[in-house]
């Protein structure tokens, strides 16, 4: 940890080298979450339900705009269907439907701002 803290060349080439991996890793989440939604896609066109299933669970849909939660958890709602998880299923749709109302009421908002 020293070696960190020092004031020497090489050391502010590593907390440089430390502060450019942080900032990139900062920077590539929105485009993993992006890349993350697309590889679920191909892989429910796939057939591999599952494997869909279990990535599309990992992403959080807070963390996403109103149209990609609604993409997030139609797909969901596909995977356990095809699974033949008809509970697990309404859930994942109920949440299709409150993220389209979602996207709408968005969309709405927008609309009244601009008039």
């Amino acid at each position: 940890m020293n070696r960190l803290l020092s004031t020497g060349p090489k050391s502010l080439r590593l907390i440089d080298i430390v502060l450019a991996v942080l900032v990139a890793a900062v920077v590539s989440i929105p485009t993993l979450a992006a890349d993350s939604l697309a590889d679920a896609r191909d892989l429910y066109a796939a057939a591999e339900y599952e494997d869909a299933l279990a990535l599309l669970n990992k992403l959080q849909p807070g963390d996403h705009p109103a149209e990609e939660r609604r993409a997030i958890e139609q797909y969901r709602a596909y995977c356990l269907l095809a699974l033949g998880r008809s509970a697990d299923a309404e859930q994942a749709i109920a949440a299709v439907v409150n993220a389209t109302l979602w996207a709408r009421r968005s969309r709405d908002a927008v609309a009244a701002q601009g008039k």
